[in-house]
């Protein structure tokens, strides 16, 4: 079967390009009244009720394949076939295993709210029949491995970047036959609540600001690749949040600023204290990169969020690097330099706190059966004590908004 040429080079771009995928708050003096994460354990859920403590995580559990090398096609069958390769790799990176990693990881430190990124659903499909012959949900791998290991959880929301097909090669047979099968590439950023948070208001969507990638077809012609929030406002004992989890633009911060400005914006009125989780794609004030980014700049100082890392409790965490592992997930160990997933909190009483965060899934322990690490990224978990502010207070942050 001949694949059109335009056709090929528009659904391998899409499928190249989603992926790369300071403030002033003093620290609370409530240190003693928390625990730490690693060998210890957080507060009963009794003591959050009264307390106001909530447990949250974020985790790019990885497509898992770096679709790079596909830049370098010289024709339809060299390009086709690195995207078979591709594909090859997300087999050899093994999802199933690493789900059972994740889940291990969830066990251990049982967050109320956990942001999830790169959701994918992968389905090779006969493009003769649309049959579809074989299919990845890493959602539904995730949740079943949830629940092998005894945790309730559930999709409190979920929101739908894109939904790609993409030719692989099978076969070349000259002069000009090109015989393929197509690969289905869905992705979506998704919400999981611990069993007993109770959640409502689901606010959702995808930004108007894109990344808009160049296809060298004839004549020229582009593809849109968007990205997106989903928020619910949860609650955890006695308090309710609302609850945010994004992916930013990886690739330029021409749109990742005005995707984290919409962000800022949608959330502007709300009252309630937010705590924003995602996989922000913005450097931090950290070395080698001390004075940051303009995205995470707006978010911390207009957007009005604090970085609760800034304020951690927990000793012995580094800088908090995240990213990245290698595409093969095979690094003989973490060599960690970005700190890009982050979370952040605002509409609270201040002083923060207490914050104890930690970066998780860097542990030799936490690898797979097969030696897989199990993201590119590692996943950060925090307990935050979020204390509601005064309408007085809030009023006077709106107001000081409108006038900026």
């Amino acid at each position: 079967m001949m694949m059109p040429f335009k056709h090929v080079f528009v659904i391998l771009f899409v499928f190249l390009f989603i992926f790369s995928c300071t403030e002033n708050v003093p620290i609370s003096p409530l240190t003693q009244t928390s625990q730490g994460l690693e060998g210890e354990t957080f507060a009963t859920d009794a003591e959050e009720g009264s307390r106001a403590v909530v447990k949250v995580m974020t985790y790019n559990i990885y497509v898992g394949a770096n679709v790079d090398k596909v830049l370098t096609a010289t024709d339809i069958v060299d390009l086709s076939q690195k995207v078979a390769a591709a594909y090859d790799t997300v087999y050899l990176t093994k999802f199933w295993e690493r789900a059972q990693s994740i889940a291990k990881l969830i066990k251990k430190h049982r967050p109320h709210l956990i942001g999830i990124q790169e959701a994918s659903l992968i389905q090779l499909i006969n493009p003769a029949t649309g049959v579809v012959e074989e299919e990845l949900d890493y959602l539904q791998i995730l949740m079943d491995e949830l629940a092998a290991q005894n945790l309730n959880y559930q999709v409190a929301e979920s929101i739908q970047n894109f939904d790609q097909m993409l030719p692989r090669f099978l076969n070349f047979i000259p002069p000009a036959t090109l015989e393929f099968d197509l690969v289905r590439l869905v992705d979506s950023d998704v919400i999981l609540v611990r069993n007993g948070v109770q959640y409502t208001n689901p606010i959702k969507g995808n930004y108007t600001e894109f990344l808009s990638v160049p296809v060298p077809t004839q004549p020229p012609s582009s593809i849109d690749i968007p990205r997106g929030y989903v928020s619910v406002e949860a609650k955890v004992g006695k308090k309710s949040y609302r609850f945010i989890n994004t992916h930013l633009e990886a690739f330029t911060e021409d749109k990742r600023l005005p995707q984290a400005q919409e962000l800022c914006a949608i959330f502007a009125g709300e009252t309630s204290p937010i705590i924003m989780v995602g996989d922000f794609n913005t450097l931090d004030p950290t070395y080698p990169n001390p004075f940051a980014d303009t995205t995470y700049n707006y978010i911390t100082k207009s957007g009005g969020f604090t970085d609760t890392w800034v304020h951690n409790l927990k000793g012995n965490q580094g800088a908090g690097y995240t990213s990245p592992f290698s595409a093969a997930l095979l690094d003989p160990y973490p060599d960690l330099y970005q700190r890009i997933d982050l979370i952040f909190a605002k509409n609270f009483q201040a002083p923060i706190g207490p914050v104890q965060a930690e970066v998780i899934g860097t542990h030799f322990k936490d690898r797979t059966s097969s030696g897989l690490w199990p993201s590119d990224h590692a996943s950060v978990v925090a307990q935050l004590h979020l204390r509601e502010m005064s309408n007085l207070v809030q009023n006077e942050i709106v107001i000081a908004e409108v006038q900026e």
